[in-house]
């Protein structure tokens, strides 16, 4: 039995599986799930969003873990919804690294 397995062995590397022989549909698949770069934003997000915006609007400078702390997230997480308001140009970044803060526009 061992030699019909070897045997097996060798026929399947000689000839790969079907899809392997189709790199069209395979590219194509490939393609269409790269091209899913839009974000959903879900509920949760949209809320934390707009807590970031509703405490910010006082006009005083944030950092990020100020907002993470409002939220109760990691600053991980703040920086992420952070990121995402200066993108949309809701808030901008003043100063570098450590010392960096926001201001809502």
């Amino acid at each position: 039995w061992c030699g019909e397995i070897l045997a097996y062995v060798s026929v399947s590397i000689q000839h790969p599986a079907p899809y392997f022989q189709q790199p069209a549909k395979y590219s194509v698949l490939q393609q269409n799930s790269l091209n899913t770069n839009k974000k959903k934003v879900t509920k949760k997000t949209e809320q934390q969003l707009k807590s970031i915006l509703d405490y910010m609007d006082s006009g005083k400078e944030c950092k990020t873990s100020e907002i993470a702390m409002l939220l109760g997230v990691r600053e991980s997480r703040a920086r992420l919804l952070i990121k995402e308001l200066v993108e949309k140009g809701k808030i901008r970044a003043v100063g570098k690294n450590k010392g960096r803060k926001y201001i809502i526009i």
